[in-house]
């Protein structure tokens, strides 16, 4: 290969390479087979009473290479440290015991509600508890005798505290004016074009729902699950591309389980209280955008584990819901039960990497404009008119990023093939609910 050729395929390479996104929140699913011999090591050295090897195995399985977000030395002063989003836990192990914590807040002066809310939220947890030293600095702690302390409860014991801590930490600093902030050192800062390009798909998101509820493209009154449809496709939508943390991430969780929880309330007044919870994010978005969203390292996935047969099953169930809206050409809200289908699967689970990228690749053809802007190409709609929101993607860029997910993700797609001949491409949401079909169908 002559030079200039060599530099021609390079310079090719490069252009074509995409850039880094990861959709929705940090995943700890996909293992590599050296994780799961540590693991696998780790047990056998726990049952052998081989503790100091039991702690390296254990810290190398847990480590991800991606992320740089542990570090440990299990011979000299046997110490480790975590990082889960914006809390980093710290630990020691003794001749007998191990002791992790993690620093959340200061407190300049004790307040009974808050100390009563310490107490109460003990009750919740299996095997931390908050505690505040001579410093007045409230912590998660988790301690056990090494001998009682296999690598299963260890795994457990330290995502608790770090999950806690990263899940209360802002709600904490928030709702009492006295503590201050500890132990976010490393957490990085996001710069004032990713703020900006934030707060805009936000606030475009959300004033898209306004608009619909104020200029409805339907009977809303005799169609109140079509908006439950749209408002949870916006509050999906916002985590899985966004993935905002603190106080808002709490505001899309309660979004959620709004819809999910058992209780008496009727579809009209969880859209009521929805849309009320969207207010208040739109009336305090550059706050938000400055204060929920910064750039942060994982070890433990805060999703539920990936369950394959139900993903496949829930698609499946809720995918016809989409027909009467195509049929009758209500695409807007053919396209909202489309993404609230995909968002939900990625809010939900923790995904392997092939599913990621499916779902990586959904997310692009149908949020184009989001993803160009983010430096993604515009292949999938080169011609696309702005008088036709909802005209469907190029099939062959659709077929030839199906083929690159399967020669990426090789290893674990072995056997696999996507039934490209599934997918229709009539209009936008047409396609959506092919593709997700297809999903259905991989095996």
């Amino acid at each position: 290969m002559s030079l200039f050729n060599l530099f021609r395929k390079k310079y090719k390479e490069e252009k074509t390479a995409l850039p880094h996104f990861r959709l929705g929140h940090y995943s700890d699913y996909q293992k590599s087979e050296e994780q799961l011999r540590h693991w696998q090591e780790a047990m056998q050295a726990f049952e052998t009473q081989q503790y100091e090897s039991m702690f390296e195995h254990f810290f190398k399985y847990l480590a991800d290479p991606n992320e740089n977000n542990v570090s440990f030395n299990t011979t000299q002063n046997k110490t480790f440290s975590l990082l889960q989003g914006s809390k980093r836990l710290q630990g020691e192990i003794r001749e007998k015991t191990l002791r992790a914590e993690v620093p959340i807040a200061r407190a300049e002066n004790m307040h009974i509600a808050f100390l009563r809310h310490m107490i109460q939220s003990n009750f919740r947890l299996k095997y931390g508890r908050y505690a505040i030293n001579e410093k007045n600095e409230l912590l998660l702690i988790f301690d056990s005798y090494i001998a009682d302390c296999s690598p299963y409860k260890l795994y457990h014991g330290l995502k608790e505290i770090a999950v806690e801590a990263d899940r209360r930490d802002d709600l904490f600093l928030q709702e009492f004016d006295m503590l201050k902030p500890l132990g976010s050192e490393h957490v990085t800062p996001f710069g004032e074009s990713q703020k900006q390009h934030l707060s805009k798909w936000m606030k475009t998101w959300i004033e898209a729902c306004f608009k619909e509820v104020e200029q409805p493209s339907i009977d809303i009154q005799k169609n109140p699950g079509a908006l439950a449809f749209l408002l949870l496709d916006t509050a999906y939508r916002i985590d899985a591309l966004l993935k905002p943390e603190g106080k808002l991430l709490d505001k899309i969780d309660e979004i959620h389980k709004n819809y999910f929880a058992k209780n008496d309330l009727t579809i009209e007044q969880k859209n009521q209280k929805s849309l009320n919870l969207f207010k208040e994010i739109h009336a305090q978005l550059e706050q938000i955008v400055e204060r929920d969203f910064y750039q942060t390292r994982s070890t433990f996935a805060i999703a539920n584990p990936f369950d394959p047969d139900k993903i496949k099953e829930y698609i499946r169930n809720e995918v016809p819901k989409t027909d009467w809206y195509i049929q009758n050409e209500k695409l807007t809200y053919a396209m909202a039960i489309a993404n609230y289908i995909a968002g939900y699967i990625v809010y939900f689970y923790s995904l392997p990497d092939w599913l990621h990228e499916v779902f990586l690749l959904y997310f692009r053809i149908t949020q184009s404009d989001f993803f160009r802007e983010a430096g993604f190409p515009a292949k999938f709609f080169p011609n696309k008119k702005a008088h036709k929101p909802f005209v469907a993607p190029n099939r062959k860029e659709v077929e030839r990023a199906l083929d690159q997910i399967k020669k990426k993700c090789e290893n674990e797609l072995k056997n696999t093939y996507f039934k490209k001949q599934m997918l229709r491409y009539q209009n936008l949401p047409a396609f959506a609910k092919s593709y997700l079909l297809m999903i259905a169908r991989i095996k």
